[in-house]
């Protein structure tokens, strides 16, 4: 099923409409430091995939330019948008099979990242599909949302060198019996990371 999304220009002006969108999916509004609208909505691209992610700007509200930034994707349960300190949009998608962050470059081409891979229930994740999106004052991103599998609250942000900080714990338990010169050994590793981050 459809909707119509729309724009209320303040102060409570006459409702425009900007695009059909997925029923029951959200919309996420920002404005830039030159006063242009960016929007993201979960949406029907003329494709008719369902979930797309649908980005749309206007610079006065009422004509938008839109852009279906993944017309064929696993469906979208919630999307975030924020401007970085040059204006440039980013948009971090919760989706089916994982959490996704999509960036506009300079150019006004888009790239995408997936950010941790996953298989969500629509009808599990669907009422608590919570993700926001922000920008620090060096433009990196940063992304949080609720995981109902693990009943956690997940941040994740970009790290530089591609390397992450962690406290990993290794322990080894290998046979206490004596062996003979030449024969193999079996041992059992456990990996614990004590520092709760992700590579």
């Amino acid at each position: 099923q459809q909707a119509t999304l729309y724009y209320l220009q303040p102060p409570l002006g006459t409702p425009v409409p900007i695009t059909n969108v997925c029923c029951g999916s959200t919309a996420k509004l920002v404005v830039d430091s030159t006063g242009r609208l960016h929007a993201v909505a979960g949406s029907l691209p003329p494709s008719g995939a369902f979930g797309s992610t649908h980005y749309l700007t206007s610079t006065d509200g009422t004509t938008w330019a839109s852009t279906y930034l993944n017309p064929t994707p696993r469906a979208a349960l919630n999307d975030a948008i924020a401007v970085d300190h040059n204006n440039l949009p980013g948009i971090a998608s919760l989706r089916l099979d994982g959490v996704y962050f999509t960036k506009q470059k300079p150019d006004g081409t888009w790239s995408t990242q997936l950010v941790r891979s996953g298989n969500f229930c629509f009808e599990c994740e669907a009422a608590t599909a919570n993700i926001s999106l922000a920008f620090d004052r060096d433009s990196q991103p940063m992304i949080c949302w609720f995981d109902s599998c693990s009943g956690s609250i997940l941040a994740a942000t970009l790290v530089a060198d591609e390397s992450v900080p962690t406290d990993l714990v290794m322990v080894a338990q290998g046979s206490r019996s004596p062996t003979p010169v030449g024969n193999s050994l079996q041992y059992t590793f456990q990996v614990r990371n004590d520092s709760r981050r992700e590579a």
